[in-house]
């Protein structure tokens, strides 16, 4: 999906509510903000890499890491995100703008539902994969090293 794509969800989501931002600074941080909490909450595919020299959010599944989204430069750019989370994406962005406490919690719990069935299906995913001999589980150790 697009950003101008994103921008027209989140129209649609915010509809008989506090109107999105015209300022596409402000409108790029939410989308920013969104992203990382994301990125943070659930194993988006597309974030999953091993390059170190990408902005890292935290430690990924085998000898991976989950990296923070790119932003986009242009409307027309695609959204760096796995396509099943924009709309977790778009009603994170909503809940920030939303007038309402009320309707903050509906899109912030909405996310929440997308995101806990795309982890679930990733799990599934990633199980299939570690009983295949593709991932190896990765261990934290105390002192923040990783163990395989």
């Amino acid at each position: 999906m697009t950003y101008i794509k994103l921008q027209n969800m989140l129209k649609l989501f915010l509809m008989g509510d506090n109107p999105a931002p015209k300022d596409p600074d402000v409108l790029i941080i939410a989308l920013e903000t969104a992203y990382l909490e994301i990125a943070n909450d659930c194993t988006a595919l597309k974030l999953l890499t091993a390059n170190k020299g990408e902005e890292i959010v935290r430690s990924g599944v085998g000898n991976s890491f989950v990296r923070m989204p790119k932003l986009p430069e242009e409307d027309e750019d695609v959204l760096d995100i796995d396509k099943e989370l924009v709309p977790a994406v778009g009603r994170l962005m909503a809940g920030y703008i939303a007038k309402e406490i009320a309707n903050k919690n509906y899109h912030k719990a909405e996310a929440k539902k997308i995101v806990i069935q795309y982890e679930s299906k990733v799990r599934e995913y990633m199980q299939k994969q570690v009983t295949a001999g593709k991932y190896t589980v990765v261990e934290l150790g105390d002192t923040g090293e990783i163990n395989v």
